[in-house]
This record gives structure tokens, sequence and C-alpha cells, in this order.
């Protein structure tokens, strides 16, 4: 969905604004750190992607086809970036559950706290099982957790998803499918 004031800030930007860019960086770096670190489960590649993709998007906004959305735009960067910094790496980015134990809890340094309950027996509970579902979702093939990410914790649309993925919306479909049949096998001694 496209955003207005996104779009004004783009525009200011191009014409010489540099101040606007930084309000699009400040909008969306806590989101764009989530879904580098879901990719890569590398904590501590995770600002100088983020640098690198908020400054790919700088140089190429020029680019930017202003049909789109800038948020899918930047998270399509953000996703290649991630990739090409895992390829170069030599691991391969398609791998589903290696440095599970690293990745473990990492997410959460950079979600938003939560609201906390006074009964500490059900925070246990409520952070043993958001543990699972981390372990669960980090364990996914990177196109079926990528697509779920965008999914459910970023909220995007099919047809952003498949505008992100380059791929057809039905492709995102059929992940999307694949990902939750799989998260609801790996969850099931939770339900």
């Amino acid at each position: 969905m496209k955003n207005i004031e996104d779009e004004l800030l783009i525009r200011k930007t191009l014409k010489g604004e540099k101040d606007s860019f930084e309000v699009l960086v400040l909008r969306y770096q806590k989101r764009i750190f989530n879904i580098i670190f879901r990719v890569t489960r590398e904590e501590a590649s995770v600002p100088d992607l983020a640098q690198e993709a908020f400054l790919k998007a700088y140089r190429g906004l020029d680019k930017f086809d202003f049909k789109a959305s800038f948020y899918t735009w930047l998270v399509r960067i953000a996703i290649n970036t991630s990739l090409n910094h895992l390829s170069s790496r030599g691991r391969n980015p398609l791998a589903g559950t290696e440095d599970l134990d690293s990745y473990a809890g990492k997410s959460a340094q950079f979600s938003d706290a939560g609201a906390y309950s006074s009964n500490p027996e059900h925070e246990v509970f409520r952070s043993e099982q958001a543990e699972s579902i981390r372990q669960a979702i980090a364990s996914l093939a990177e196109d079926l957790r990528v697509s779920i990410t965008l999914r459910e914790i970023e909220g995007l649309s099919y047809e952003e998803i498949a505008e992100v993925m380059e791929c057809p919306v039905g492709t995102v479909r059929s992940r999307i499918h694949r990902a939750r049949k799989e998260l609801q096998e790996k969850l099931r001694p939770l339900l």
C-alpha cells in the first residue's frame, strides 16, 4: 500500500533535502533490522547490512517507481542485500536450520517490548512459547521463512510480497501455505 507521506519525503530527498531521507530511515529502521536478522540470523551483521540497504536505497532513489510502495521497495533491497551477504560468506541462503542455536531468542532484541503480565509463571510460559515459535520460523527454508515473516510479522499483502520476492502471487500463496503447514507440525506440541 502506497504511503503519501513517504512519496512526499522521497520527492523532497530527490530535490536535495537529505533530512527527508533520514525521516524515512528512522521510520523503517527497526522493521528493516528485523527483516535482515530473520534472513541472516547474524546479529552482529544487522546494523551494517541495514546501513548498506539504506545506502543502496538512497543512491537508487531516482529509479524508484512511485507506483510501488517505498517500504516494499526497501524490503526488497534489504532482503537482496542480506542474501548477497550470505552468499559472499559461503553460506547457502536457502539453508533452513544452520546457526539455530545462536539465533534462538535474538530477534527479540530488535522488536518492540510487549505488554508485561504481573504473573511470573505466565511470563515464563509466554517467553518459552515465543522462543519455540522463533525457533520454528528460523528452521524454515529461506523462501518460506521470508514469505511468512513478510506476511505475518510485517503485514504485507500477497501482492506486496510477490513484488518484494520478484515472483508470482500464486508462488507467494503456496510458500505461505507450506510455511504455515510446517509451522503447525513443528508447533503441534504447543497447541
